[in-house]
């Protein structure tokens, strides 16, 4: 084919990506940093920073040194993490495939991988289950979410015939669009019919009784001991020092999870009583929780479309800084975001959630001098909140009247 000057150039550059996986490798950026450097996405930035970290120096001055592109080192990569057989020759893997990779075509290698690891992995004795169901956490532009499962053959096939002759009728009758769509209409029924028939027979049983006089569910009590913890005769308790301990303050700096505590202490006659229960709400209630999830229908990350229902309830203002387990201080964050939060503003490292002081939109800002990003989740736009303000600027512009045609506006969530 003919070749341009720039063609050239971006063929170098394609072909020695084995060469970014090295810089990658020694500088270790977050995904985030690197997304925005190269203008690209997030899963993209994930996967390259994934590869950097798959393979040894050694391994990466190979694939160098041949002048793979980057799709084949993903190729690799792919069925490098699959192979389980820790009895298998890798090294001598790794340079058949180094060679074919040069002569054989990204299919024909993905071929021959898939074959030989396959092949690897079934002459494991020990190899771990490898059946998975796999939900994903964000919709598509028509609100649908996916389900992938691996299981035997056998199983999927009996499956599918179990429902078959059903799905055809409801496709005949005009119930569904496709035999395809009826037979996810029937797992999907079949599945919550299930689920809430158990539900019910399960709440029924365990919700109150005797064996549960108090309705707890789950809610782990946790005993916290102070080495050096004495009653005093007007009711407060001291340490051996004469330090007055205050015990919802010591609780509340010792305890982690949500629960109720305990402290026991020595009393006059140096036997251990105990203190009265103290609850420390660390989480969110199921009540605030169906709130944000009303008002913020994704996690509240710029860059994340994970719907609020698969969050963590994350405080703002961090619960060890004094935060309370408030709805304003709340907000839906997936676990991943969540962990990365700064939740000391003073130590900055990873990007933080804000709320706006003037408008009360909750925010990230990556750096301390750079503006809130907001997230621009299509879901958001029908949130309570975003609802909720579009009703009030209505109310600013006919002078504090609500116009008789803009309703109050009621935000459901399934």
């Amino acid at each position: 084919m003919t070749t341009t000057p720039v063609l050239d150039l971006l063929a170098r550059v394609l072909h020695d990506a084995a060469g970014l996986l090295v810089e990658l490798q020694a500088s270790r950026p977050k995904p985030e940093d690197l997304a925005r450097l190269l203008g690209t996405s997030h899963l993209t930035a994930t996967r390259l920073l994934r590869n950097a970290e798959l393979f040894d120096a050694d391994q990466l001055a190979a694939m160098r040194t041949a002048r793979l592109s980057l799709d084949t080192i993903f190729t690799i990569g792919k069925y490098w993490r699959k192979l389980s057989n820790s009895q298998a020759d890798r090294e001598g893997l790794f340079a058949d495939v180094i060679a074919r990779a040069g002569a054989d075509s990204l299919n024909e290698l993905e071929e021959h991988l898939k074959e030989v690891v396959g092949a690897l992995n079934r002459q494991c004795a020990d190899k771990p289950r490898s059946d998975w169901a796999r939900f994903s956490r964000t919709v598509d532009c028509d609100g649908k979410g996916y389900l992938n499962i691996k299981a035997p053959a056998e199983a999927l096939a009996r499956m599918n015939s179990l429902i078959d002759d059903e799905a055809k009728a409801m496709f005949h009758q005009g119930h569904a669009c496709s035999i395809a769509e009826a037979k996810a209409t029937i797992i999907t029924r079949r599945v919550i019919t299930y689920d809430e028939r158990e539900a019910s027979q399960s709440e029924s049983e365990s919700a109150s009784g005797e064996d549960n006089p108090l309705g707890f569910k789950y809610r782990p009590f946790v005993v916290i001991c102070h080495p050096w913890l004495l009653e005093k005769r007007d009711g407060k308790y001291l340490t051996t020092d004469g330090t007055v301990v205050d015990l919802r303050g010591y609780a509340d700096r010792m305890l982690e999870p949500f629960g109720w505590v305990t402290v026991p202490y020595r009393n006059f006659a140096g036997g251990v009583e105990f203190s009265e229960p103290i609850e420390v709400r660390r989480f969110a209630d199921d009540a605030q929780r169906l709130v944000l999830t009303a008002a913020y229908p994704t996690c509240a990350h710029p860059d994340c479309r994970i719907a609020a229902r698969y969050c963590q309830i994350h405080h703002i203002q961090a619960f060890a800084a004094g935060g309370p387990t408030e709805i304003p201080n709340m907000v839906p964050l997936c676990m991943r975001h969540n962990k990365e939060n700064d939740d000391d503003p003073t130590k900055p490292c990873n990007g933080r959630i804000e709320k706006d002081p003037m408008t009360s939109r909750i925010g990230r800002r990556r750096w301390p001098d750079e503006p809130l990003r907001f997230t621009k989740a299509p879901p958001t736009r029908y949130g309570a909140f975003e609802q909720s303000r579009a009703f009030f600027d209505r109310v600013d512009e006919y002078s504090g009247v609500a116009s008789p045609n803009s309703p109050p506006t009621i935000a459901t969530v399934e």
